[in-house]
């Protein structure tokens, strides 16, 4: 698990105001994440942010990940993975730390066999923020405006292979599951990776 940024600042760190994703957010602010493979749209989720006290952010008692799935060759990822064709590549994203003006994402790739990447996205409260860590393969974050903000009812449809019967999903909360701890494959040896 992930050690809470606000259990390790210090004193005057705890009462800086910093952002935060889920827990108690009821200013009406979200974010919208995007995963995108060679330009298509895989992946698509809002979920709301808003600033806090370190001190006023507890630990939650499941580890908040938002998931999702695409297929690409391992080989993509670097030439020490032998594996040309592709096959299921799991995406994970978490809450790995807060900023007075930013929120640090722990973003991870993996297969069911191995890690293929552990890094970090900065996704920023007022404007669009892109990471490409392997070309073609694009995260963005970008604050969602009234327009865009989707009814509960409305659903987004994933045209990318590798979805099967989880292709139609809400586009409020598409992948995003509550889970006892971080999977091993985003375990704690390879957050303290992420750099």
């Amino acid at each position: 698990m992930p050690v809470p940024v606000s259990s390790q600042a210090p004193p005057s760190a705890r009462e800086q105001l910093v952002w935060h994703w889920f827990g108690a957010c009821t200013s009406g602010d979200s974010l919208i994440l995007e995963f995108h493979v060679d330009g298509k749209l895989v992946y698509s989720s809002a979920f709301p942010i808003c600033r806090l006290r370190r001190s006023d952010i507890g630990p939650e008692p499941q580890q908040r990940l938002l998931t999702f799935r695409f297929d690409a060759a391992p080989r993509r990822f670097g030439t020490q993975y032998r594996a040309s064709e592709p096959e299921p590549i799991i995406g994970t994203v978490w809450e790995a730390g807060q900023k007075g003006t930013a929120i640090v994402l722990g973003v991870s790739f993996a297969t069911v066999e191995r890690v293929l990447l552990n890094t970090r996205h900065v996704a920023r409260p007022d404007t669009p923020a892109r990471s490409e860590w392997i070309r073609g393969l694009e995260l963005i974050t970008r604050p969602v405006h009234r327009a865009e903000r989707t009814p509960s009812n409305k659903r987004l449809k994933l045209t990318a292979p590798g979805f099967g019967r989880n292709s139609v999903c809400a586009a409020t909360n598409c992948g995003v599951v509550s889970i006892g701890a971080v999977p091993a494959s985003v375990g704690a040896r390879s957050l303290s990776a992420i750099r």
